[in-house]
């Protein structure tokens, strides 16, 4: 097991175990995390997980089979674009440093928008960020067959 605490209210905890069960060996671990991001927009910015458990075997003759099972539930913050003023001659350039690496248009104010798509409005909701939930199956077989030769086989 570990914990993690860190800047921007940043916490993650992981844990994972594995040993043989008879001639299985298996292993079942994951981790969750949350953090405000390096910006704090005022609302948990990352937070999401992963899930994992495998079991496998060796065969007779030089082989092997694994299945394992994986879950992904995820958001990562979206960050919105880095404001730029334009100069005296309407050139672009970065708004002052200290606005750029302290402030973000991420917010509560920020936090629903409405965009037309098509003939509906899209509520883009910022908080929630680009999220991953992933369900994954995967199962995985290779035996020698002599010579130098093996057969193998995997599936996802």
């Amino acid at each position: 097991m570990k914990y993690e605490v860190g800047d921007f209210e940043h916490h993650r905890f992981d844990v994972y175990y594995g040993g043989p069960i008879g001639d299985w060996r298996a292993s079942i671990g994951g981790f969750y995390r949350m953090n405000d991001g390096i910006r704090d927009p005022g609302y948990t910015f990352n937070q999401g997980g992963q899930f994992r458990v495998s079991i496998g075997r060796d065969l007779p003759g030089g082989g092997k089979i694994d299945f394992n099972f994986k879950r992904i539930d995820d958001n990562v913050g979206f960050y919105l674009g880095i404001p730029l003023t334009l100069t005296a001659r309407e050139s672009p350039r970065a708004c002052p440093v200290s606005i750029l690496t302290t402030n973000t248009l991420n917010g509560p104010e920020t936090t629903h928008s409405a965009f037309p798509v098509r003939t509906v409005k899209y509520n883009f909701d910022l908080p929630v960020g680009t999220g991953t939930k992933l369900s994954q199956f995967t199962l995985k077989f290779e035996q020698d067959v002599g010579d130098g030769w093996k057969i193998e086989n995997g599936t996802r």
